[in-house]
């Protein structure tokens, strides 16, 4: 695992928004494990307006526990 220290939450959102966009480029099947709450919601935002194809993504959400 690597750690990405940003200097603000922009800057952050910024990186985390590209590793993910760039998951669902090659892998559109990916799975992701995904916070709730209002701490993600920038990078969510940023998610939304790239406009990447999440027909094939299977999601967990931190509160779902099965």
């Amino acid at each position: 695992m690597e750690i990405i220290i940003q200097p603000t939450p922009e800057a952050a959102t910024k990186v985390a928004a590209s590793i993910i966009s760039r998951l669902l480029r090659e892998k559109p099947n990916a799975v992701l494990g995904l916070a709730t709450g209002s701490t993600p919601l920038l990078l969510y935002r940023k998610l939304i307006a790239l406009k990447l194809n999440w027909r094939k993504v299977v999601t967990f959400n931190l509160d779902e526990y099965v």
